[in-house]
């Protein structure tokens, strides 16, 4: 698992909060969705599950991975 901070640069709508900070299994890949969890937003709720849809590219510089979808373009860092 992998600690991530996930936020939008562009597109599509909004994943509830600007900035979404959780865990991974994987980093993005083409030609799939990305999936992180994190903490619920919902009382009441332990998790919160975030997916977007199929990665179309993906831009990785350091601990910074920039990638698009079908609709939406992301930001995600990765924390140590």
């Amino acid at each position: 698992m992998y600690n991530v901070t996930m936020s939008k640069v562009k597109g599509g709508d909004r994943v509830r909060t600007d900035i979404v900070e959780g865990t991974c299994v994987d980093y993005p890949i083409i030609g799939e969705s990305f999936s992180m969890v994190s903490k619920s937003l919902t009382f009441g709720f332990d998790l919160r599950i975030i997916r977007t849809s199929t990665v179309k590219s993906i831009n990785k510089q350091d601990k910074l991975i920039t990638f698009e979808t079908e609709n939406s373009t992301y930001c995600l860092i990765i924390n140590e």
